[in-house]
């Protein structure tokens, strides 16, 4: 089946629907935000947070005010954190 015979297919059985809150559920289906990954607490991150988090690490790397780390930092931090060592 194609994109276009799908679409039509479910818009068709949409509109047969008379239960409300079944359409409802349709439309906060539809309407919830793309969720791309989850923090390590297991919050949700959506792209829309994502890519606003990246766009304000970028501007903080143009202004030279982004607090940068080299691997060696990061990887003697993580050793430290876990008592690695």
């Amino acid at each position: 089946m194609s994109t276009e015979s799908l679409k039509i297919s479910i818009t068709q059985r949409i509109l047969n629907i008379s239960d409300y809150s079944f359409l409802e559920k349709i439309d906060r289906f539809l309407s919830r935000k793309n969720i791309i990954a989850y923090d390590v607490n297991g919050n949700p991150i959506t792209e829309e947070a994502y890519i606003s988090d990246l766009d304000q690490i970028n501007s903080e790397i143009d202004k030279g005010t982004a607090a940068l780390s080299s691997s060696e930092e990061v990887k003697k931090r993580i050793i430290d954190a876990n008592n690695l060592v």
